[in-house]
């Protein structure tokens, strides 16, 4: 759309780069669309966020940064520790004792 009217397709010719004055306008972008997702999966009761008081406020997610926290209500009955895999970003010795005594598996990035 440009100004407020459909326009024909075109064809990008290059993709964003580290360091072009888009990124971190499509990186906001991208966050924004992921917390609206979050959002409505708690409105609709897919998960359920953390709630500290009773009828108190539901944190569902909280972002710093390029950062994003997601806290998800569940009991340990509901968990499968051997299907669930803890993945580190910058504290590995800290998850690998954390999934040693849950008995769950860790995995690295792909990066």
């Amino acid at each position: 759309m440009v100004n407020v009217s459909s326009t024909k397709k075109f064809k990008t010719s290059e993709s964003l780069r580290q360091g072009d004055s888009l990124s971190p306008f499509q990186f906001l972008l991208v966050m924004k669309i992921l917390s609206k997702l979050v959002d409505d999966a708690v409105m609709n009761k897919k998960i359920n966020g953390f709630q500290v008081v009773e009828d108190g406020i539901m944190i569902s997610h909280l972002q710093f940064a390029d950062e994003i926290f997601l806290f998800v209500d569940a009991r340990e009955k509901e968990i499968n520790l051997e299907k669930s895999t803890m993945i580190s970003v910058g504290k590995d010795e800290v998850v690998d004792t954390l999934a040693m005594k849950l008995g769950c598996k860790v995995e690295e990035l792909p990066f």
